[in-house]
C-alpha cells in the first residue's frame, strides 16, 4: 500500500510540474491557461483542531480572513459547544 501511494504522490507531482512548465513556455499564469477568470481566491483558515477553536478563530478575523473552516464530528457535545462559542463570542455567521 505505501508503494502506491508514494507511486501516486510521483504522478502527481510529475503532471504538476508539466502543467506549470506548459504555462511558463506559453507565459501565461497556470490559472489562466486551466480557464480561470481572475487572479484573485479566496483564503480562508482551518480550524481542525478539537481544541482551541475559538482562539484560532479569533486571530483569522484579526488577520482579515473572511471565513473559517470548522472541524465538526469529533464528539457531538464538543461540536455543539465549538459552534456555540464561535457564534455569540466571535458574532461569525456559521453555514
Amino acid at each position: 500500500m505505501r508503494r502506491v501511494r508514494f507511486v501516486c504522490a510521483g504522478i502527481v507531482g510529475i503532471d504538476l510540474a508539466l502543467w506549470d512548465l506548459h504555462a511558463r513556455r506559453k507565459r501565461l499564469p497556470l490559472w489562466r491557461l486551466l480557464g480561470g477568470r481572475s487572479g484573485g481566491i479566496n483564503v480562508n483558515e482551518s480550524a481542525t483542531n478539537p481544541v482551541g477553536t475559538a482562539k484560532t478563530a479569533e486571530v483569522a478575523l484579526m488577520r482579515s480572513y473572511r471565513a473559517v473552516n470548522l472541524k465538526v464530528g469529533f464528539d457531538m457535545r464538543q461540536t455543539q459547544g465549538k459552534t456555540r462559542s464561535l457564534r455569540y463570542s466571535h458574532r461569525i455567521c456559521l453555514r
